[in-house]
């Protein structure tokens, strides 16, 4: 007889993350289902209505994702799927309680109670001379983390203190934060503008990734000023431009094309004025020449700052 539930993922003691699927088969009446994740404790983390099958008896597949908002409290914990009939005599109607019909319960390992920025699981088959203390120190720089190791092997693991040669591991993965850099990001400062009092733009500082601080820059300009910054009369000029692309710098020159559009419409303040300083700040940068979407250039040679006909007034 094929069972009214079966989830298929996640398996059991499987180490999940913040955004937990669900899956599997499922018949149920009127074709409503619940899944619902709950810690260690029992309590209560998230839960959601779903529908599959046909509901007249139909198996239907089902899919469905759990969001953990906040981390657990508790490194373990339960994924419970049931049969959602508040039809029963006994049972009141949807809102109030509700059977818990044919429920299946799946237990599984939070990741995310395991270490900070969780990613998955990375396998690491055990060697002689290994301990949970070693292999922690050897992965995480740590080997007081042992804990994180061992909660998501719980299922193979009896005795922490005893593992043997051959075994696999889970070892939960995180991604460490990536180095930032604080750059100058210029805009339109449109008051000063207006009245013909230069400087005509202002500074503000942007953090971006540190390996690609000149993208990063470029990227925080085509956001544009934030509300507060608006409203000190700063302006991001776009001359149609929705973004760029093949930023390279070489021998003191940046080169930089356009997407989207291009157009000066008339105007003696252009993208090209923002874009120039905010490259020029970098020391490899002496020039800075600006290209159209289609790829002209005034000046594409030497050591000069260009722009494409577009741009010019």
């Amino acid at each position: 007889m094929v069972a009214p539930i079966t989830v298929q993922q996640p398996q059991p003691y499987d180490v999940v993350g913040s955004h937990v699927q669900v899956g599997g088969l499922g018949s149920a009446y009127e074709a409503t289902f619940r899944a619902r994740l709950r810690d260690g404790n029992g309590h209560e983390l998230v839960s959601t209505f779903f529908m599959a099958g046909g509901g007249s008896g139909e198996i239907g597949q089902f899919h469905v994702e759990l969001e953990l908002l906040a981390t657990p409290p508790t490194p373990n914990g339960f994924v419970e799927v049931w049969e959602d009939n508040a039809g029963y005599p006994e049972e009141g109607p949807y809102g109030g309680p509700v059977a818990e019909i044919f429920k299946v319960v799946v237990p599984v390992v939070f990741g995310t109670h395991l270490v900070n920025s969780f990613v998955g699981c990375r396998p690491r088959v055990v060697v002689d001379g290994d301990t949970l203390s070693k292999i922690a120190r050897d992965e995480y720089g740590d080997g007081s983390l042992w804990p994180s190791i061992y909660e998501a092997n719980r299922d193979m693991i009896g005795d922490p203190n005893l593992i043997h040669a051959g075994l696999e591991l889970r070892i939960p993965h995180y991604v460490t934060e990536a180095p930032t850099t604080t750059v100058d990001v210029y805009f339109m400062h449109e008051d000063r503008f207006v009245a013909g009092t230069e400087p005509y733009t202002e500074a503000v500082q942007r953090t971006v990734p540190a390996p690609t601080p000149a993208t990063g820059a470029l990227q925080a300009l085509f956001a544009g000023p934030t509300a507060a910054e608006q409203a000190q009369s700063l302006r991001v000029v776009l001359s149609e431009a929705t973004g760029f692309t093949d930023l390279t710098i070489s021998d003191g020159i940046a080169r930089v094309r356009l997407t989207g559009g291009c157009n000066s419409q008339g105007a003696t303040f252009t993208i090209q004025n923002l874009i120039t300083p905010t490259l020029k700040q970098f020391d490899t940068v002496d020039h800075v020449k600006v290209y159209s979407p289609d790829g002209e250039t005034a000046e594409p040679d030497g050591p000069s700052d260009s722009m494409p006909a577009c741009l010019e007034p």
